[in-house]
């Protein structure tokens, strides 16, 4: 059977390459097995104080973000999530967005990711055809968050990070339901002492 041009000059290409490939360099790359939350709790063991994320001038480093996640993801539990439920992710690309990301992996719960452009009415569909459990939104795309999630019948959960101005702190409402690093807690308010630079905040819509 022939081969196609387009095939022929794939062929080609791959001589090319081949040709002046380094000949102690392997042409394959065997990667461990592993999740994504793993590889960040790994890092946060290994490296600890390097920057994972850098917004603007700010760093967070891979403690803190395995940190920040955990906190989220203890509070998913206590509002019910469980492993294999879906939490939908209507965040820009900013840190809460990898934080609230991991967050919902370290609960067990399934990422689903909404485009922040979306209308209302979109919100809505994501919710019912994912069967998302709930929403977690970023106070810029409030409003599509929770008029979608009432007309979707699904909780909405609104996200802030807000970086070095106090410790970590993650809290729902007013009801707080995790905390990491060094805070001192009570039901209804969050008195921040020294800390990691990092306040973190997960609040449910009315």
């Amino acid at each position: 059977r022939g081969v196609s041009r387009e095939n022929e000059e794939i062929f080609v290409m791959f001589d090319r390459h081949h040709a002046v490939w380094p000949a102690n360099l392997p042409h394959t790359l065997a990667l461990p097995q592993t999740s994504l939350y793993t590889n960040l709790e790994i890092s946060a063991r290994r490296y600890p104080d390097r920057p994972a994320i850098v917004y603007y001038d700010t760093p967070l480093t891979y403690a803190e973000l395995d940190r920040a996640a955990a906190g989220i993801a203890a509070g998913l539990r206590e509002r019910g999530i469980q492993p294999g439920d879906k939490v939908a992710l209507l965040v820009p690309n900013v840190p809460e967005f990898t934080i609230a990301y991991f967050g919902i992996l370290y609960a067990g719960a399934v990422v689903i990711p909404i485009n922040v452009l979306a209308a209302a009415p979109e919100v809505a569909y994501f919710l019912e055809d994912s069967k998302a459990r709930l929403l977690v939104a970023h106070a810029l795309f409030e409003a599509a968050a929770r008029e979608g999630c009432a007309a979707a019948g699904v909780p909405c959960a609104r996200i802030n990070v807000r970086m070095n101005i106090g410790p970590l702190a993650v809290r729902m409402s007013s009801k707080v339901i995790g905390s990491v690093g060094d805070t001192r807690c009570s039901a209804h308010q969050c008195s921040p002492v020294t800390g990691c630079g990092l306040q973190h905040r997960l609040l449910q819509g009315p």
